[in-house]
């Protein structure tokens, strides 16, 4: 089936379980411009029924696509088909007791808050190191050989708050109390209104 790209959508699927959210690009689109995000569950959350039927989404899209009998984990012709599902063995940042799983699509989702009433319009409130949980539609696809199994990203809720990520610095965080140091206040030089007037050019541009 070269060249085709097969969807096979199985009803009735999500919530997700509640997760924590990375790589948000559900507001704007990411480098493939495609919708995504990436939720982290625990590896205990395995055994909630809400993850079970992500696995078996995946695997009846997998069966109707494929006709693999025991769903995508089945190897095809000697490859196994490629999954969302994401572990420590993948990426580093993923934890020991984690796993991940990425969905996307491109069509911009739906993000409601907690309160199940308002929506979320910016990453203000929704971010990445927040929790939250998506509806989805599982697919199979097959491209130049490229067999697998995804998560299309339906719709989102927040469903709790988290740690942002981000490695930015609150300014307390970089700057201590200080002294105000009177001595700069009487430095000779111009105003800043005949500064700034000075450097406006016959044209009304501020020249720099």
């Amino acid at each position: 089936m070269a060249d085709k790209k097969a969807y096979v959508a199985i009803p009735g699927n999500g919530p997700t379980p509640s997760g924590k959210v990375n790589f948000n690009c559900v507001f704007e689109v990411d480098d493939k411009g495609k919708y995504s995000l990436m939720l982290v569950f625990k590896k205990s959350q395995s055994d909630e029924p809400a993850f079970k039927n992500m696995v078996a989404a995946l695997n009846e899209a997998a069966r109707e696509e494929f006709d693999v009998p025991n769903g995508y984990r089945d190897p095809v012709k000697g490859n196994a088909l490629k999954n969302p599902f994401k572990t420590s063995d993948h990426y580093d940042y993923i934890g020991e007791d984690e796993v991940a799983v990425r969905l996307k699509s491109k069509f911009k989702p739906q993000v409601l808050d907690a309160d199940g009433e308002t929506y979320l319009e910016d990453d203000t409130d929704f971010y990445s190191g927040c929790l939250a949980r998506a509806t989805y539609s599982a697919t199979a696809y097959d491209v130049d050989g490229n067999r697998g199994v995804q998560l299309q990203l339906n719709n989102l809720q927040k469903t709790g708050a988290g740690k942002r990520f981000s490695n930015r610095k609150k300014a307390h965080e970089e700057f201590g109390a200080v002294e105000q140091d009177e001595s700069l206040q009487d430095m000779p030089g111009e105003s800043g209104e005949a500064v700034a007037a000075s450097k406006v050019d016959e044209d009304g541009d501020v020249a720099f």
